[in-house]
């Protein structure tokens, strides 16, 4: 679906939003689905970030997006 869609916006796309709720922590399955989903995302499609959650605000969730991520948001949510 993503893939259509980026075809029919081509130039138009500017990146693609992950906002991930203030109840997705950095927990290991948390991290691994995470991991998952960014592998299967298609390289040649920008992605965002929004992380809501401060358990994320770590050098190790940075270097799990540096691959994959054109931008890291850290949102503040109350949580944390």
């Amino acid at each position: 679906m993503m893939r259509r869609l980026s075809d029919e916006l081509g130039p138009r796309l500017g990146c693609a939003l992950l906002q991930l709720p203030p109840s997705f922590h950095a927990r290991s399955h948390e991290e691994k689905m995470l991991r998952k989903f960014l592998r299967a995302w298609p390289d040649d499609m920008p992605l965002a970030v929004e992380f809501r959650h401060d358990s994320w605000e770590t050098p190790g969730s940075a270097r799990l997006l540096e691959d994959h991520v054109q931008l890291d948001l850290f949102g503040s949510s109350g949580a944390g």
